[in-house]
């Protein structure tokens, strides 16, 4: 398996639904970042998401499983060649993944810059340790070899038991004792000045979930 394990190389795909949307009213820049990470990691505070963006978010959870699961399964098929039928390893990592992130992950917020219309936030997140996850499956893949030595040999019946143990391991995750640092700029929107837009939005999502799912890896 890759250093940094696949998960990191499809959270680049992962689309949030906060882009768009006239008055003051805009939510505090706080209340616009904890909106944020609650809608996009926890699955909450999607009826919020439209007074602060303007946008509907009620799809993003389902966006993200889509995404995941078809970048997961893209990037196992190329990277190992294997043929064998994993969408049902793929469905239960994702759930023990995301389940995982739920129940481990936290996050604290600080207004870094004030400002009435490019204001920044810090998250402190405190994410998944995948790094300890990624050295407990080396190990227990080695011992699965050792004791099997045609999985060394045969990608088909090997990767369905990296998965199985992948999947063991996150559900036992426990989160980083050092936060990761992901900063949130802020704008006017630009289509309504009473919402928020996110400056450079998809590299800032791709950092908040990384954090989030990855831990400081």
């Amino acid at each position: 398996m890759k250093k940094k394990g696949i998960i990191s190389l499809v959270l680049v795909f992962i689309m949030s639904v906060f882009l768009t949307a006239c008055g003051n009213d805009r939510v505090e820049p706080k209340e616009a970042a904890d909106v944020t990470a609650n809608a996009l990691v926890y699955g909450k505070d999607m009826d919020k998401v439209k007074k602060v963006f303007g946008e509907d978010g009620s799809n993003s959870e389902k966006d993200f499983e889509k995404g995941f699961k078809q970048s997961f399964k893209s990037t196992i098929t190329s990277s190992t060649g294997t043929t064998a039928d994993i969408d049902k390893q793929v469905d239960e990592l994702y759930t023990a993944l995301r389940n995982r992130v739920k129940e481990k992950a936290t996050y604290t917020t600080k207004v870094t810059k004030e400002d009435k219309e490019n204001p920044e936030v810090t998250y402190s997140i405190k994410g998944l340790d995948m790094g300890a996850v990624q050295q407990k499956l080396a190990s227990e893949i080695q011992k699965e070899v050792t004791s099997d030595a045609s999985l060394a040999a045969d990608q088909d019946k090997l990767m369905p038991k990296v998965l199985e143990i992948y999947t063991n391991e996150i559900k036992k995750a426990e989160a980083v004792s050092t936060p990761t640092d992901v900063k949130l700029k802020l704008k006017v929107n630009s289509k309504d000045e009473g919402k928020w837009q996110m400056d450079s939005q998809t590299t800032f999502v791709k950092d908040l979930m990384q954090a989030f799912y990855m831990g400081n890896m």
